[in-house]
């Protein structure tokens, strides 16, 4: 996959024209992926590239700034998510107030046409955007009709009784409720972190080492407790990332030891290789228990014990992940 932040660097690409779909695409879930099935499937019947469009940063922490939804994927685990779906080319825009103004007419004309060639551009069941948001299916289907491409709608994709929305994965994942996250997102819920030093009281005063992951601000952490995930080093970028591995994950502040900070600690079961300075994927695949407070090391040593028998007994009936991202290529 080609990525760009300009869309006159699509020029070689887009000669006979585009399909696109475009949107925040944050979570890249599932009814993001009915989206993208779409502009993809269309781009292969007209033998064009298939094109989505989409932002940085997320519109909202511009136009909320503190006010905004934590995200759910940060954009370098997008970007490589799109790329597994088959996407050609995805065009990042920096995401402006002066971009919010534009009209939906102004965009349609300076990008879409203009640049992309568009013939076929793939929407949400509840999708605006531009000045006013008025950049609704309906308008963008008139404009359509004057440019020469074809607009489809694409309905809400429903999972067991829930419209699939970043809403509703924010609202699960804030609970623990990371398997209702992963019915939503069509994969779990992924993390990245860099392996920093803590407190280093896991391995030499628990006997339970960790990886404390340094917490980044563009990834939104589940709710405080303690869970089954899978995990993976991420090497050299263009490089593929290392096998899976089965791990118990601490999302909190350490109520035993009172330290204050949230943050991920990982145990990786069965592994012993020195992890500081290196990068680490968490894919989230069941929540264990609450955090609690212990009277002392002896209680929270059997505590975590429990824990690691519970986590291996959860894993054991999961595959390893599957649809988790790659490297793409970068232009920018």
């Amino acid at each position: 996959m080609e990525i760009y932040t300009d869309p006159s660097q699509l020029a070689p690409y887009v000669t006979g024209g585009s399909t696109a779909t475009i949107g925040n695409f944050d979570g890249v879930h599932k009814g993001h992926q009915a989206l993208i099935a779409a502009a993809v499937a269309k781009a292969r019947a007209l033998g064009v590239p298939a094109i989505v469009i989409t932002f940085t940063p997320h519109p909202l922490q511009v136009l909320l700034k503190e006010n905004a939804p934590p995200t759910l994927m940060a954009l370098d685990i997008k970007l490589q998510k799109l790329e597994e779906l088959g996407v050609d080319i995805t065009l990042v825009l920096p995401f402006t107030h002066a971009l919010a103004k534009q009209t939906p007419e102004e965009f349609v004309q300076q990008v879409l046409v203009n640049q992309l060639h568009l013939r076929f551009l793939a929407v949400g069941y509840d999708y605006a955007f531009g000045k006013n948001r008025r950049g609704t299916a309906a308008v963008l289907a008139s404009l359509g009709q004057q440019h020469g491409f074809t607009v489809e709608q694409i309905a809400a994709v429903p999972v067991n009784g829930t419209i699939v929305s970043s809403t509703a994965i924010r609202e699960a994942l804030c609970l623990g409720r990371v398997d209702i996250a992963e019915a939503l997102l069509g994969h779990p819920h992924l993390i990245r972190g860099e392996v920093i030093h803590g407190k280093g009281r896991g391995g030499s005063q628990l006997g339970f080492p960790t990886a404390n992951l340094a917490p980044r601000e563009d990834t939104l952490l589940p709710a405080e407790g303690v869970y089954a995930v899978f995990t993976r080093i991420r090497t050299a970028a263009g490089t593929a990332p290392g096998p899976w591995h089965r791990a118990l994950a601490s999302v909190g502040t350490n109520p035993t030891f009172q330290d204050g900070s949230l943050r991920a600690e990982i145990h990786l079961l069965d592994f012993d290789q020195d992890l500081y300075g290196k990068t680490l994927e968490v894919a989230f695949a069941a929540f264990l228990r609450d955090q609690k407070t212990c009277s002392g090391i002896e209680e929270l040593v059997n505590m975590i014990h429990q824990d690691v028998r519970d986590a291996r007994r959860c894993l054991e009936t999961k595959t390893l992940p599957n649809g988790l991202p790659g490297q793409p290529k970068e232009h920018v």
